[in-house]
């Protein structure tokens, strides 16, 4: 399995234990919509964009994702993952490439003010 397939199966699992519902995003331009329950009787919440951390990403790239998700009436969501280091400073990897990820989350929102889509 590769670095960045870890990544989305930890982030799935970890949105699922915070009581998200997760489906397949690919045409709103991410890797899962997550709603709140379930997604026939909700709307989703959040398109969630998985990357590595440290992965750089272009302000073209991170507008177009966020504009996308807007479009949809959706927030996005980056999932930043990567390897935690252990107490000593080395990786807290062994042998079968399990170590211990590290997620965190941040969450991208259009400003509505300078949006032309304002409601009027």
């Amino acid at each position: 399995m590769s670095k960045i397939d870890r990544y989305k199966c930890a982030v799935f699992k970890d949105l699922h234990e915070k009581g998200f519902t997760m489906t397949s995003a690919a045409k709103f331009g991410g890797d899962y919509l997550a709603y709140p329950g379930d997604p026939m009787l909700f709307h989703a919440y959040f398109t969630v964009r998985v990357l590595e951390r440290g992965e750089k990403m272009t302000p073209l790239s991170c507008s177009s994702v966020t504009r996308m998700a807007h479009a949809a009436r959706k927030n996005v969501v980056f999932a930043f993952c990567g390897e935690e280091e252990d107490e000593k400073g080395g990786d807290n990897k062994n042998n079968n490439n399990d170590g211990v990820l590290r997620i965190q989350y941040f969450t991208c929102v259009p400003d509505i003010e300078l949006s032309s889509n304002r409601g009027f």
